[in-house]
Parts: structure tokens; C-alpha cells; sequence
């Protein structure tokens, strides 16, 4: 008997755990997995910390408003001192409310905030770039006014003119591998393709704001309390402006489609008169 308690002692020794691998044996020859990690809890901000003790000091209130109560029922206290008691709880309470209402207002402010995101900053961005097109535009009437003036000028200017035009004529290369001499872009169509180009990418911006308004707009419905109406207001204002943007941008492009419109009916009439030729 003793010599079987002896042998069987070992078998029960093996038993054990390796803590300093991170796994154990609970059983002889069972390997146990080291136990999984645990998930760290988010962090609460400012507004999670001040709803909590507001919670707290709600129930705390509760708790005591009805003991003093009860307290009163059965005529445990005398009545002034319940009265003051009764005084103090009315005041914790009314500081609870505008504690409260302060804490409301800040979760308001942070979750219209997070829906708003970069949308202001998009608008701004927007209305650059219909600036941007604006300021090309502007030179364009002046380079119009002087291309007209030229066109009206006396054939021997019209010459001189010709001579320095081929001076500044662009060789680019043919089909044929040939260099074929192609008159450079007049200060006009420059101004013209600089202005287009900054048009349609101020178009663009334009664009993707409303887009970017208009789901939003969606997502502030379904806030809670004030921020719902907090956060549509601010939407609205920033479509506004993007409106205005949008119409200002319509008229700066008009003066280069009316530029546009008269070189093609230019074109248009020459090509007539040397097919009536």
C-alpha cells in the first residue's frame, strides 16, 4: 500500500503551469491556451464623465427626496427641520437641471461638430476656386475690346501684323514627319483656356459640396434633442453660400461661352465666304 501511494505521487506532481510561457498543463500531457485578451474599454471624454455623475447625482436626489418622505409621513422630524431639509434637496435639484442642460448643450455641440466634419472647410476651399476663375476673367474683356480693335484696323496694319504673326509661328511636327508651322495661341485664347480650365475645377468642388451637404443634411435628422435642429441649420447656411458660389461661377463662364459663341460664328462666316469664292 504504501509503496502504490508512493508511485502514484509523482503522476499527480505533473500536474502544473508554465506561467512565465503563457501556458499551463492542467492535466498530464493536456496543454491549456494562455487566456485570450480582454478588451480594453473605450475612454470616456468630458460629456460621457459629466452624464455619469449627473446620473448618479439623479438617483442620489431621488433616494433622499423620498426618505424625507417617508421620514415626514411618520412624523419622525420635526418640522422645521424637514422644511430645510425639503429647501436644500429644491436647490441640489435646481443646480442639477442647469448642470444638466449645460452637459446637453456640450453633447449637442460635439455631435453636430463630428456630423459637420470638414464641410465648412469644403465650402471655403469651393468658393477659392470660383475666386480664382473670377480673377482670370477679368483681363478677358479688356483682351477682347483690343482683339476687336484690331480686326477693325486698316489692311496695312492687318500686314504688319500678318509678318510678325509668322515670326511667331510654332513648328510641330506633321503626319508625315514633316515640321509644319502652326500660329501660337493669341494672349485671348490663352486667357480663355486658363479661365475654362479653373471654371470646371471650381464646377467640380462645387459639385461634390452639395453632395457632401445633402447626406448630411440627411444624418442630422436623426439626431437627438437640439443638435437635430442645430446641425440643419448650419447645413443650410453653408448651401446657401455654395448657391451664391454656384450662380457666381455661371455668370464668370458667360463671358467666355459669348467669347466662344462669336469666334465660332466668325468662323462660321469666313468658311462661307470662301466656299461662295
Amino acid at each position: 500500500g504504501k509503496g502504490a501511494t508512493a508511485k502514484a505521487a509523482p503522476l499527480r506532481s505533473k500536474g502544473y503551469t508554465e506561467r512565465a510561457k503563457g501556458y499551463g498543463k492542467s492535466k498530464v500531457g493536456q496543454v491549456v491556451p494562455p487566456p485570450a485578451p480582454q478588451a480594453k474599454e473605450p475612454k470616456e471624454g468630458p460629456v460621457e464623465k459629466a452624464q455619469s455623475a449627473l446620473e448618479t447625482a439623479n438617483v442620489q436626489l431621488q433616494v433622499a427626496t423620498r426618505f424625507l418622505e417617508a421620514q415626514v409621513r411618520l412624523n419622525k422630524l420635526p418640522e422645521e427641520e424637514a422644511s430645510s431639509m425639503k429647501s436644500r434637496l429644491e436647490t441640489a435639484r435646481e443646480k442639477w437641471e442647469k448642470a444638466s442642460a449645460a452637459v446637453q448643450r456640450g453633447a449637442d455641440k460635439r455631435a453636430c461638430l463630428q456630423l459637420m466634419a470638414d464641410t465648412e472647410k469644403k465650402v471655403d476651399e469651393a468658393e477659392e476656386a470660383v475666386q480664382t476663375a473670377a480673377n482670370l476673367a477679368a483681363p478677358l474683356q479688356e483682351l477682347m475690346t483690343k482683339e476687336e480693335s484690331k480686326a477693325a484696323s486698316p489692311k496695312k496694319e492687318e500686314k504688319v501684323e500678318a509678318k510678325e504673326e509668322v515670326k511667331s509661328e510654332v513648328k510641330v511636327e506633321g503626319e508625315d514627319g514633316t515640321d509644319v508651322a502652326a500660329p501660337a495661341a493669341s494672349p485671348l485664347e490663352e486667357a480663355l483656356a486658363a479661365m475654362n480650365t479653373a471654371a470646371q475645377a471650381a464646377s467640380k468642388l462645387l459639385s461634390q459640396v452639395k453632395t457632401r451637404i445633402a447626406v448630411k443634411k440627411i444624418h442630422a435628422k436623426r439626431l437627438q434633442g437640439n443638435a437635430s435642429a442645430t446641425c440643419q441649420e448650419q447645413l443650410e447656411a453653408l448651401a446657401k453660400r455654395t448657391e451664391e458660389s454656384t450662380k457666381r461661377l455661371a455668370e464668370v463662364r458667360k463671358s467666355s461661352t459669348d467669347r466662344q459663341y462669336a469666334k465660332a460664328k466668325e468662323a462660321l462666316a469666313a468658311s462661307m465666304e470662301e466656299a461662295e469664292a
